[in-house]
């Protein structure tokens, strides 16, 4: 965790370059000018949680609940996922496997509001990226995630020019026009790319809506 902290603010010092040339096809070196980018407000995004609920040791104990793991999430103009979120914060209903004593659970915050998620089970790290599709259970009528559009047509420069001194995991980065144009999937590993483009972005929701919500679970009892 330490490592994956150093790493998020070595990356997002103010003024970091993003280079994403290879994602779209445009060599990273031209003249253009580079775009500015950024992240949006936090109101605009949501929280997803997993937490595992704890059975007592005794007859007379109590339960108790622990969150685990969490990240950012968001809703896109583009499939059906409700929430697009990281595959590592899901991933960690695994390290629970096994136990007698604990049920998992995955909680999505939507402006204040807390409801149920639902993993949509579309594979472990899909296409290779830290992607993971949450739907939500029961959601308010008028209480829907902001949602952004994704530019598959549209024009990127290879340069992005990201003006937040922190990020947090999940969350998109939005060109002026509010619209997705990168994504903040660290991993922990220093092999991997922290950042996805919009194109692998729409790869991963093309995946994922071929998945019937239907199977999604709303929770994992770990026995």
């Amino acid at each position: 965790m330490k490592n994956l902290r150093s790493d998020i603010m070595l990356a997002l010092t103010v003024g970091v370059v993003l280079f994403v040339a290879s994602t779209v096809g445009i060599p990273a070196f031209s003249q253009q000018e580079p775009a500015v980018v950024g992240p949006p407000r936090s109101l605009e995004v949501v929280t997803v949680m997993v937490s595992v609920r704890l059975r007592a040791n005794t007859r007379h104990g109590l339960d108790r609940e622990i969150s685990i793991a969490k990240a950012t999430g968001f809703t896109a103009d583009y499939g059906n996922c409700d929430i697009v979120t990281l595959w590592n914060v899901m991933a960690e209903y695994e390290a629970w496997e096994g136990s007698p004593r604990a049920i998992g659970k995955i909680e999505v915050f939507v402006a204040g509001n807390r409801y149920e998620g639902k993993l949509r089970h579309v594979g472990v790290y899909p296409l290779a990226f830290n992607l993971a599709c949450v739907d939500i259970v029961g959601l308010a009528p008028g209480e829907h995630p902001i949602i952004f559009p994704l530019p598959l047509e549209a024009h990127v420069p290879p340069v992005m020019i990201c003006l937040s001194p922190e990020i947090r995991p999940g969350t998109p980065l939005l060109d002026e026009k509010k619209r997705i144009v990168s994504v903040f999937v660290p991993t922990g590993d220093l092999g991997d790319p922290p950042f996805i483009s919009a194109r692998d972005l729409a790869r991963f929701l093309d995946l994922a809506s071929h998945v019937p919500r239907g199977e999604a679970i709303a929770s994992l009892s770990l026995k």
